[in-house]
């Protein structure tokens, strides 16, 4: 919290910083920022998987389902972390890179937003059929940004 505090002498505020305003701006940003959650929340070692403190041990099919205007940060984010160990995927955004990245098993769908659109259908379908088959031996994870 930032405190701004009365000179006795001209009962003026003394303003912080730029240096320290421009910190805590760095800051907060770095703490909302999509790739950096998504990042940090994962950690593969050897065949186990941790999500936050959830620990999977043994998991036979890793589904990954991403949506929102971060979709494709989160994704990427969870790609790298996961070293090609995502077996689906569907990440869904209503703006995606013009560059996309070749990620065999990740399918890339353009929905509409705030108003669906035909691509918002595709995406519904897209996120259905990544999860059709899958068992309890399965784990999907899905990122959501708003």
């Amino acid at each position: 919290m930032i405190e701004l505090t009365l000179s006795a002498e001209n009962d003026q505020a003394e303003i912080p910083s730029s240096d320290l305003i421009k910190n805590i701006i760095r800051v907060s940003i770095s703490n909302v920022d999509p790739y950096l959650l998504v990042s940090g929340s994962i950690v593969l070692s050897n065949a186990n998987l941790c999500i936050g403190k959830k620990v999977y041990t043994s998991i036979k099919k890793l589904v990954v389902i991403s949506i929102g205007k971060a979709g494709f940060t989160m994704m990427q984010a969870a790609e790298e972390k996961l070293r090609g160990r995502i077996s689906r995927g569907v990440c869904v955004a209503k703006v995606l890179p013009a560059d996309l990245p070749h990620w065999d098993a990740i399918k890339f769908v353009q929905g509409g937003h705030p108003i669906p659109t035909a691509g918002s259908l595709a995406a519904g379908q897209s996120i259905s059929a990544a999860l059709e088959g899958l068992t309890a031996e399965d784990l999907v994870v899905v990122l959501v940004s708003g």
